[in-house]
């Protein structure tokens, strides 16, 4: 309780839970992705699967999943 009363006193409150947002849905299609790795299908597949599950864009996932 004392966390979520701090958070509505910040200024940048819909930053950081942007921010918290997006680093969650990364590493849920990080999670897929690997998930995905282990079955049988072709690489492209794999990747189409991903975008149309997520609607993201190609470059965006590859981004993801190659990131260090």
């Amino acid at each position: 309780m004392y966390k979520s009363k701090s958070l509505n006193n910040l200024k940048h409150k819909d930053q950081i839970l942007n921010h918290i947002d997006t680093f969650l849905r990364d590493a849920e299609i990080r999670g897929y992705w690997e998930g995905l790795k282990e079955s049988e299908l072709k690489h492209g597949t794999k990747i189409n699967l991903t975008c149309s599950h997520f609607y993201i864009s190609e470059d965006t996932l590859k981004s993801l999943i190659y990131r260090k």
